[in-house]
């Protein structure tokens, strides 16, 4: 590992994002850490967004995706290339709806070194278009099997203003040092997306490493849409089909492999109860069959799905 000046990879996925993404790498070529390569992940995007980002930032890693390989198979195949072509020090996952603050990734590299049992770090994750207003100073999953994000929605007034440790980061903005993954692999493509950073960081832990929130490295972050059943009377329209199909999966997949046998005992029959009151709330206030059903195969294929094994696809792509 480097001395002082460790190298980072910054790993930033589009899908059908250009604009995002372009404000995203403009706001990180502004950071005052002097030693990241930037390598851009293009998940298969419709037009030539692939050739548009080389185009606009020659200077940087492409690559086009010769398939949509989700938020775990496309980050992969960045994490793979830039170990290939670099062998950092730390891998930094970034979603491409963000925009950094340029000391970021400085005060990352200092949490690993507060922090010696650190695997994975996150940063302090904003509002886009707020000054201090909280989306997560990192997640908490309870007994139930419930995630929450400590801080949501609270104005940051320095009540966090110290290194901690957490279940898990926001994958808007993860720092994953070469050890871990040199450990525990890659993100698991089971879940392909929602729950893949929480999983990864569960993996982290019961590896023996620490997830860690650095509370001076900030990002603001544009996605910040709501996809927990406690929010759905927030929505003009249900979540899209295939998030209600991904993320009530995925959850489940995420306690039966995580969980205790109590935890999931507790997890199982407080779903049946809310799920009486989401398919209830689905068919009454949205008319949405369609959500009907997207709900009930997510939760047969976690209840079936096979989670004995982190699985990890073969990826192909293009270096532009």
């Amino acid at each position: 590992m480097g001395i002082g000046n460790p190298l980072v990879c910054v790993i930033i996925l589009n899908w059908n994002g250009l604009n995002d993404t372009i404000e995203c790498i403009e706001s990180v070529e502004n950071c005052a850490y002097n030693n990241f390569k930037i390598t851009i992940v293009d998940n298969c995007s419709s037009g030539d967004q692939a050739y548009e980002l080389k185009k606009a930032f020659p200077s940087h890693d492409v690559l086009l995706c010769q398939q949509n390989y989700g938020y775990t198979g496309g980050n992969n195949a960045g994490i793979i290339y830039t170990r290939r072509k670099y062998n950092p020090d730390y891998v930094l996952v970034l979603n491409n709806d963000t925009v950094v603050d340029p000391s970021f990734i400085n005060y990352m590299i200092e949490t690993f070194s507060d922090k010696k049992e650190a695997g994975i770090v996150g940063s302090m994750v904003y509002y886009y278009g707020s000054n201090q207003m909280i989306q997560s100073a990192g997640g908490r999953v309870n007994m139930t099997g419930e995630p929450y994000h400590v801080g949501n929605m609270k104005t940051d007034e320095g009540q966090y203003n110290y290194e901690y440790e957490i279940d898990y980061v926001m994958g808007s903005a993860m720092m994953i040092s070469k050890d871990v993954i040199d450990r525990i692999g890659l993100f698991d493509d089971s879940f392909f997306c929602y729950w893949d950073e929480t999983d990864l960081c569960f993996r982290a832990r019961e590896a023996g490493y620490s997830v860690v929130i650095s509370p001076h490295s900030i990002i603001w972050h544009k996605n910040s849409t709501p996809v927990t059943y406690g929010d759905l009377t927030k929505r003009k329209q249900p979540p899209k089909n295939i998030v209600t199909y991904y993320y009530n999966r995925n959850r489940i997949m995420f306690v039966r492999k995580h969980g205790s046998k109590l935890q999931y005992l507790v997890f199982s029959v407080r779903f049946v109860v809310k799920s009486v009151i989401v398919l209830l709330f689905y068919v009454i206030y949205y008319n949405s069959m369609g959500s009907v059903l997207s709900y009930l195969k997510g939760t047969a294929d976690g209840v079936r799905y096979d989670i004995s094994a982190t699985k990890v696809n073969d990826y192909e792509w293009i270096e532009l």
